[in-house]
C-alpha cells in the first residue's frame, strides 16, 4: 500500500470575504483543492445580496478566487455540495449552475437546511482537482 504524504497546504485569499470562524477558506493536499463553504458575502461591502440569484453568482465568485489562488478552476471541479435554505429556489439554482459548470458537470449533492451563516440562502462548497 502506498503511503500520501504530501504536506498540506492552506489558502486564505485577501479578495474574499474574511472567514468567520476557525478554518480556513481552501486545503491543499496532493492535486486536490478543498473549499470551505461559501456564501455570498461581498467581499467590498460585507453585505450578502437579497435575492438567491445573487446570491448563487457572488458564493460562486468566491469560489472562483479562492480556486484560481489556489492553481485550480470551475473546469476542475470534481464534487460540488450547493446548500438552500428553501429548496423552491432549485429551478433558480440549477440554472445558474448549468450555466456556471457548461463544460463537463462534476458529481453534486444538494440539499434544503434550515439556516446558513449570516442569514445567507445559498452556500456552495467544492473540491477540485488542481
Amino acid at each position: 500500500m502506498t503511503k500520501y504524504n504530501e504536506p498540506l497546504q492552506s489558502i486564505m485569499d485577501e479578495n474574499t470575504p474574511t472567514v468567520i470562524g476557525p478554518y480556513t477558506q481552501a486545503m491543499i493536499y496532493g492535486n486536490l483543492v478543498f473549499v470551505s463553504g461559501q456564501i455570498a458575502i461581498n467581499p467590498d461591502t460585507g453585505k450578502i445580496p437579497s435575492d438567491i440569484e445573487s446570491q448563487v453568482r457572488q458564493a460562486v465568485k468566491n469560489v472562483e478566487i479562492i480556486l484560481t489562488q489556489a492553481g485550480s478552476s470551475l473546469k476542475r471541479a470534481i464534487k460540488v455540495n450547493l446548500y438552500m435554505t428553501d429548496i423552491d429556489d432549485f429551478p433558480i439554482i440549477n440554472r445558474i449552475y448549468q450555466e456556471l459548470f457548461n463544460t463537463s458537470y462534476p458529481a453534486r449533492s444538494c440539499m434544503e437546511v434550515s439556516r446558513l451563516p449570516g442569514g445567507a440562502s445559498f452556500e456552495i462548497d467544492i473540491v477540485a482537482a488542481k
